[in-house]
């Protein structure tokens, strides 16, 4: 007998297992057992959890299915939505939600809250296709540099019907968009089309003179690129012909199609002094353009990208500007330049910051070689005729003759001004050229104009005397140049 107890002992072990796994099988297999998993899982929730009032959660509907039950669970929320909405702008608004679980063998197999929301996956369960596309249109968008936009009006066939997404893709010179929409899936919905709104910014790398195909969904067009990539330095009119009192910001306004001076028109831009020596049939288009008393708005570019605007300027004009303005030539010249000059008439109506000196303006001018930092005396054929004449003034300094030739006016001139500073040639303008030894200054007299006025200044004409003492060098050489100014036909004057 005694060697039956371990046995017997080992087979009641054996049947209670049996039994327990048994009763947990029933337990969650069971109506009540399917309940509780239901229960839970909708506890457990996202929806729930962020703002689910327990005191409204009930079971209101129970269905056998063929391998488990399907629970109809109610409950109010303290906001609109679904999930965690944590940093969302929330309704403040008690939302009722009627949830479907399924609960197969102990679990949970799908849960649909409201007919549209996955609380499985946390996402709404809705059926995703094309939108109908009603119409498409290309525009420019008024950026810089400017970029390409599409306005898209689509369809909702339905009062259940929601936008859903846009995919943007791009292969070489076709771009294909994707738009889709939504609905919960099996949902009755009332027939009632309407239409959603959207614009795409497509970027800026759309070459100028280049054919684009746009595709979106069903719907096919064509636009052509706006970038001209490598055109760098021009100079283009509004489109609109927009006056300077009523310019706004660059980001508002839309250029011409095409530049009225491009980097192929210039010949040369003198960093210095802002002069644009231009091409003949350049400078024929300027002189001939039309310009009001009030100005005529021009827009500065690198690669049709806007950097500042000024205003095209007639002499005949007592209206007085404020930014930078290009006066209009009155007719042919031999010079074909233009320069950007701050304000008009002059300079003290300039207001603000230069924005003539922009580094990338400066880089592609420097890049296309037209760039010249300042011109040297060399450089230039004759400089500008002077309607007071031109001034020359020499001095003693290390044993060695220096000789400044600067542009005539009535006002007096400093000392500092006639022996420091930096040469400055305009070729239309002022002109302050500094230089040592005779062979220097009969140079730069061969570029002054025949028949000009050149006055030989001592310290008695100066503003006020300095260290330097302004003198004519001796009679040798005096005579020397002399001799020379009138070879070259220059009526030098103010020798004793």
């Amino acid at each position: 007998m005694s060697g039956m107890r371990p046995i017997c002992i080992i087979a009641l072990l054996i049947l209670f297992t049996l039994t327990g796994m048994s009763c947990t099988r029933s337990n969650t297999g069971s109506q009540e057992g399917g309940k509780k998993v239901a229960l839970e899982f909708v506890k457990q929730e996202d929806t729930y959890r962020f703002d689910g009032i327990p005191e409204t959660l009930k079971v209101t509907n129970v269905t056998s299915i063929n391998n488990g039950w399907k629970y109809n669970i109610e409950f109010d929320s303290r906001h609109g939505g679904y999930g965690n909405r944590s940093g969302q702008a929330l309704d403040l608004v008690i939302t009722h939600h009627r949830a479907e679980i399924t609960v197969e063998a102990g679990r949970v197999t799908q849960a649909i809250m409201d007919g549209r929301w996955d609380m499985i996956n946390q996402c709404f369960d809705v059926e995703i296709k094309l939108a109908p596309i009603d119409k498409v249109r290309v525009y420019t968008m008024k950026s810089n540099p400017p970029q390409i936009g599409v306005y898209i009006k689509g369809g909702l066939p339905d009062g259940c019907t929601t936008f859903h997404d846009i995919v943007t893709t791009r292969e070489g010179n076709t771009v294909n968009i994707k738009v889709t929409v939504q609905r919960p899936r099996g949902a009755q919905c009332p027939v009632i089309y309407t239409w959603f709104e959207k614009d795409i910014n497509l970027g800026t790398d759309f070459a100028f003179g280049t054919t684009y195909t746009l595709n979106v969904n069903d719907y096919s067009t064509t636009f052509s690129g706006i970038l001209i990539k490598g055109e760098g330095f021009a100079i283009y009119l509004t489109r609109d012909d927009i006056p300077p009192e009523k310019m706004e910001m660059l980001s508002h306004v839309d250029m011409a199609d095409q530049p009225l001076i491009s980097i192929q028109d210039i010949i040369t831009y003198n960093a210095q002094t802002h002069e644009i020596k231009l091409t003949d049939q350049a400078f024929e288009r300027i002189i001939n353009l039309e310009v009001p008393v009030r100005g005529k708005s021009f827009l500065v570019c690198v690669d049709r990208a806007p950097i500042y605007w000024g205003a095209f300027w007639t002499s005949l004009s007592s209206v007085s500007f404020d930014g930078v303005a290009i006066c209009q030539p009155p007719g042919p010249q031999e010079l074909k330049v233009i320069t950007l000059e701050p304000g008009y008439p002059s300079s003290s109506f300039y207001h603000g910051e230069d924005p003539r000196n922009n580094p990338a303006i400066l880089q592609s001018l420097e890049q296309s070689g037209k760039l010249i930092k300042k011109l040297s005396i060399t450089s230039v054929e004759k400089l500008p005729r002077s309607f007071k004449g031109y001034e020359l003034y020499s001095w003693l300094e290390d044993d060695q003759w220096h000789f400044t030739l600067i542009t005539g006016t009535n006002r007096t001139k400093t000392i500092e001004e006639i022996t420091s500073g930096e040469d400055y040639i305009s070729e239309t303008g002022w002109v302050k050229i500094h230089v040592v030894g005779l062979d220097a200054i009969k140079e730069v007299l061969s570029r002054v104009p025949q028949n000009e006025l050149v006055c030989w200044c001592d310290e008695l004409h100066i503003g006020h005397a300095g260290h330097t003492d302004l003198q004519l060098p001796p009679e040798q050489i005096v005579n020397t140049i002399k001799e020379f100014a009138e070879q070259c036909g220059l009526d030098l004057t103010g020798i004793r």
